[in-house]
């Protein structure tokens, strides 16, 4: 009983902080949505931070392992983080405040960062030398660009709430990218439409 109780927190907790916000739910709230006292969720979960480290941790997004070796394979990893933001909107609305909150969600936001943030490079250099990118015009200009990227998708959502609509972000990212594109990466990606516009 006491598993489903704190199952039954953590699913609640997910759907109020993507609905009105991490910073407008309070614990209070999580339980009269589920009609038990505040009591029984801090015998769970004694702060509100505990609840969002623990959704985390179950969390099972899915990071490439491998820099992507190809353009489907580079906007399938676009993909993967737009469908991430998606699925853990509750989560990236307040992805700085967190971090500064809880050490073990910075560590997390790190590990990540730097892991997928390597591999988005990487996967620049590869196709660079298959002609689809422009070389580096001073070193390390691709670790600028992943982390031009990352820092769109972290903070993506907030802006498209700034704005007043949702907008996709992996055309967004594309078009990060598509000044970098040579002639014939511009071709695949028109040939695999990836919305890149056309030729100047």
């Amino acid at each position: 009983m006491k598993r489903d109780t704190r199952r039954a927190i953590l699913d609640m907790a997910k759907t109020l902080f993507s609905q009105q916000g991490y910073n407008a739910v309070s614990i209070g709230e999580i339980a009269g949505a589920l009609g038990i006292s505040k009591g029984n969720v801090t015998y769970h979960f004694k702060r509100k931070e505990d609840i969002m480290e623990a959704l985390l941790a179950e969390a099972k997004p899915t990071f490439f392992q491998e820099p992507p070796r190809t353009m489907e394979e580079l906007d399938a990893f676009l993909e993967d983080m737009e469908q991430a933001r998606e699925n853990y909107a509750f989560y990236f609305q307040h992805h700085a405040q967190l971090g500064q909150l809880s050490p073990a969600i910075r560590a997390r936001q790190q590990a990540i960062y730097h892991s997928q943030s390597a591999l988005f490079a990487q996967a620049l250099s590869i196709l660079a030398r298959q002609g689809m990118f422009r070389g580096e015009d001073f070193p390390g200009a691709y670790a600028r660009v992943a982390d031009t990227i990352f820092l769109t998708s972290l903070y993506w959502l907030p802006f498209c709430a700034v704005k007043g609509r949702k907008e996709d972000f992996r055309t967004q990212a594309w078009s990060v990218l598509y000044p970098l594109l040579t002639p014939l990466g511009r071709q695949r990606g028109r040939e695999l439409g990836l919305l890149l516009g056309e030729d100047p």
